[in-house]
């Protein structure tokens, strides 16, 4: 596949150089950004934002996940741990504490 899907940024304003990879499947939409510094260079963002892409239609394709898994695991998480992936530990029986300002009210 050519470029489909995947669309150069490149602003003269800001700091970010680099590819987003946008896909849209049974209305959910998968966007991931490339950096061109976080890569090494424009040919090194693109060839990994074409390798994701081309990684999430083949597991599109086979069709053994959801939309919203294959999007899932594509996904880059960010430092601080979302709702989700707390319980999802906690279902597997890994126990989290969740922060002071999220943290259950208990009566007595």
């Amino acid at each position: 596949m050519p470029c489909k899907n995947i669309t150069r940024y490149t602003y003269e304003t800001t700091a970010f150089q680099g590819y987003r990879l946008a896909i849209c499947k049974n209305k959910r939409l998968f966007t991931r950004y490339f950096s061109d510094s976080q890569y090494g260079g424009a040919e090194a963002a693109l060839q990994e934002a074409m390798r994701v892409r081309d990684n999430i239609f083949k597991l599109l394709e086979q069709g053994n996940l959801t939309v919203s898994q294959v999007f899932a695991k594509y996904t880059v998480r960010s430092r601080h741990q979302s709702a989700a992936d707390r319980r999802e530990k906690m279902a597997h029986g890994k126990r989290t504490s969740l922060p002071s300002k999220q943290k259950a009210k208990v009566r007595s």
